[in-house]
């Protein structure tokens, strides 16, 4: 595996289940999007749809806005990980305004 730079492009991503737009849903960061939900999908009998992508500078910004994102909908949180109860609209609406992010993808 190749070790992560953290000054490479980093990726936040919103995945949630097919066929369930008002979620569960995840947000998580990445530097290959398709691997990590690759790898996700396998630990899930659920099928499991990317929602949005956002480009970061580097995995500590990525970091940050995960962070910054799961506080805001931190009385929806169903794990201790990275899954809460919101639509993923809205967690790519709050990705997508946040200061460190620069782009969708």
């Amino acid at each position: 595996m190749a070790r992560i730079r953290s000054n490479q492009p980093h990726f936040i991503y919103v995945v949630h289940e097919d066929g369930w737009f008002d979620g569960p849903s995840k947000i998580g960061t990445a530097t290959v999007v398709k691997y990590r939900v690759d790898g996700l999908r396998s630990g899930n009998w659920r099928k499991l749809m990317i929602f949005a992508t956002y480009q970061v500078n580097s995995r500590s910004d990525a970091l940050v806005v995960e962070r910054d994102v799961l506080s805001m909908f931190a009385d929806q949180r169903i794990t201790a990980r990275d899954w809460v109860r919101v639509a993923p609209d809205d967690i790519a609406r709050a990705v997508s305004t946040h200061p460190l992010v620069r782009k969708a993808t």
